[in-house]
């Protein structure tokens, strides 16, 4: 069983304030496309968010505030949506897929490619992609100790000794939307086959 929690939390700086995951792609807010990505590919979907709970909401899905813990950046939605889903009873086995709410383009095979009992990072040859980890609650809750001291993602995947998975082959599907130039290119991407 594994959960999809899409992280909604950003400032939105680079796009002039703007509430990333609810701008539109052709359309289609960026969020919206990212669950379609997810959901057939996971057992339920939650969302991370610190503004416009309304419009997150009115999606169909739980969406847990981010504000509530000390906690800066992605992980104060990490904290967030890992304590929800202790709430609603999922065992400390089950997998979390972490995925921010601005990438349209995901693998449609994501869960299947990170499969593996450990925490486990995309790689795509340049880089790792710490916000699109898969883990077990269990494994994330423990290593919030010394990611609280620093707030740094991959401190807190380094405490789980996150591995790494190859996605070379599918590189620019980790694309995340930052400025209107990258939109834009979004866009054009559309356009293309296989997308």
């Amino acid at each position: 069983m594994t959960a999809a929690l899409i992280l909604c939390g950003g400032a939105g700086t680079r796009m002039g304030g703007l509430n990333k995951p609810l701008i539109e792609l052709e359309g289609t807010a960026l969020l919206e496309r990212v669950i379609d990505r997810l959901a057939p590919q996971v057992d339920e979907i939650v969302i991370s968010a610190n503004q416009d709970i309304d419009a997150y909401e009115r999606l169909g899905f739980p969406v847990v505030r981010d504000a509530t813990s000390s906690l800066g950046g992605p992980l104060a939605g990490v904290w967030a949506g890992m304590h929800y889903l202790v709430q609603a009873g999922r065992e400390k086995d089950y997998r979390v897929q972490l995925a921010p709410g601005d990438t349209p383009f995901l693998p449609t095979d994501l869960i299947a490619r990170l499969r593996g009992p450990e925490t486990l990072v995309p790689f795509d040859g340049d880089r790792a992609h710490h916000l699109h980890s898969q883990m077990t609650i269990e494994a994330a809750l423990a290593a919030f100790d010394d990611a609280a001291k620093s707030s740094a993602v991959h401190r807190w995947l380094d405490r789980q000794r996150a591995r790494r998975v190859d996605f070379s082959d599918r590189a620019e599907a980790f694309l995340n939307i930052n400025t209107a130039e990258q939109l834009k290119a979004a866009k054009q991407r559309l356009d293309e086959p296989n997308t």
